[in-house]
């Protein structure tokens, strides 16, 4: 009885085993780890990683990742310099085969654990916008220790912080994380730096003697009879002018010296100078240019003009009803205003008629500048005798 019991459960086993599905795949740019370092020894670069192949029973493999693997190698029996060392797999899951690592081995570099004390040096990229100044930055503490590999801890001369100052309008107080570098400021990787964070202290003030204020063109002058102005612009629109802090206070905006426009009908441009307040300079010397919009204001007029007819055979005569027609016309009020009834003509074109009555519509010509509008009546009666 017992026979045929082991027996079955072999046989069990095998099969179980012969119907399972195996998978098998690729784990890429697996990291590897460090075991055993000796004291008073760190890694001086980062080992390169692994690729893993691997096959396991399709249920297993669902749940493979890469954390499923602790890949390492043992440096417990390394010293300082260089060796290849065995790459070593521990799976975190069962009825799992690691069936090949490639490379095999990785290149273990020790050296010396070392460490020393350099200044903390703040990079200023920049300046502070115009019309702020700052003082020299303070650093907390002055000094960082860097430790690690013990040809990198020597090449480092400082920790350094970069500052830009291209937008700092207030006092700095804040905590930057330190670069190593070395005499050329070229970067030293694989160290770190205690404390990790430094706290920079700058002062930054603003110069009250300076301001900043819009330009507001000064315009005088009443344009030409029809004509209104529809923009003003000035160019720079802002400037920086220089004075007695309490007396800057009291500006919001500079005016320009005045620009006469009286009588004009075109769009005029002029170079002006400021006009200062007594005490108060510009930041440097310029001048502004002004530009005034001037265009023609638009009206209408309804002129009555009598229509006549062409095309008339010579022995025909003909009568218009009514004699006189309602034209709107639009347009620049100086053209409008010189327009007089004889600039407008009508008519009525009887060309190839004969005597009776006729409903035409009639033909206008205005002068150019202007816009019919409409024209009363539409149509005109001409009686052929």
């Amino acid at each position: 009885m017992l026979l045929s019991l082991a027996f079955a459960v072999a046989l069990w086993a095998i099969v179980t085993n012969q119907q399972a599905q195996w998978e098998s795949d690729y784990f890429q740019n697996v990291q590897v780890k460090v075991r055993g370092l000796p004291q008073g020894l760190v890694v001086r670069d980062q080992l390169n990683p692994v690729r893993l192949k691997v096959s396991a029973p399709s249920t297993t493999w669902k749940r493979l990742t890469a954390n499923s693997f602790d890949v390492f190698v043992d440096a417990s029996k390394a010293g300082a310099g260089v060796e290849d060392v065995p790459v070593q797999v521990e799976s975190m899951e069962s009825r799992v085969r690691i069936e090949e690592i490639q490379p095999a081995k990785v290149t273990l570099r020790l050296e010396p654990l070392a460490q020393k004390e350099v200044p903390v040096k703040v990079n200023l990229i920049g300046s502070v916008p115009f019309g702020f100044t700052n003082k020299t930055p303070l650093t907390s503490p002055e000094n960082v220790t860097v430790t690690g590999p013990q040809s990198q801890v020597e090449q480092v001369e400082f920790a350094v912080i970069d500052l830009r100052l291209d937008e700092i309008r207030s006092s700095v107080n804040q905590a930057f994380k330190p670069v190593a570098q070395t005499g050329t400021g070229t970067e030293v990787k694989s160290v770190d730096t205690r404390p990790e964070s430094v706290i920079v202290e700058m002062q930054v003030d603003r110069d009250s003697s300076y301001k900043t204020v819009p330009v507001a063109p000064r315009v005088v002058g009443t344009v030409g009879m029809g004509y209104q102005i529809v923009g003003i612009m000035v160019e720079p629109t802002a400037v920086t002018i220089v004075g007695d802090p309490n007396q800057l206070n009291n500006i919001t905006f500079l005016s320009t010296k005045p620009l006469d426009v009286s009588g004009a009908s075109k769009d005029t441009t002029a170079t002006v100078e400021p006009d200062l307040p007594n005490g108060v300079s510009l930041a440097r010397q310029q001048s502004f240019i002004v530009r005034v919009y001037i265009s023609a204001v638009e009206s209408s007029e309804i002129v009555r003009v009598a229509p006549s007819v062409k095309g008339l055979a010579g022995n025909l005569h003909a009568t218009l009803s009514p004699p006189f027609v309602e034209v709107s016309i639009s347009g620049p009020m100086p053209v409008l205003s010189t327009l007089k009834p004889q600039d407008i003509q009508i008519t009525a074109d009887a060309s190839g008629l004969v005597t009776g009555t006729y409903s035409l519509n009639p033909t206008v010509s205005i002068p150019s500048g202007l816009r019919l509008d409409s024209l009363r009546p539409e149509k005109v009666t001409v009686e052929i005798k």
